[in-house]
């Protein structure tokens, strides 16, 4: 089971940045790191940068609206879209 789902808000606990769950990735060595949209603007009123952060770094926020793209859950999604029929892994 996975810390945080695709869709859920988190909040850096370093600098507080909160944002929207859009990737996880894992590394060879072990780590597991989330990309997030960070809310709001930048300075100039544009979409902020993404942000990376190891797992530990982050936390969930209690009573924040989940992003829901769609009915399929992330299983679904995977076998469906990552894992494309034929595919050999």
């Amino acid at each position: 089971m996975h810390k945080f789902k695709f869709g859920e808000v988190v909040k850096d606990k370093i600098t507080g940045e909160r944002g929207c769950v859009m990737v996880r990735a894992y590394y060879y060595t072990g780590c597991i790191h989330y990309g997030f949209i960070p809310e709001g603007r930048d300075k100039d009123g544009k979409v902020k940068e993404w942000e990376w952060h190891d797992e530990v770094r982050l936390e969930s926020v209690p009573g924040a609206t989940e992003i829901k793209l769609d009915s399929r859950t992330e299983t679904e999604i995977y076998y469906q879209v990552l894992q494309p029929k034929g595919s050999v892994m």
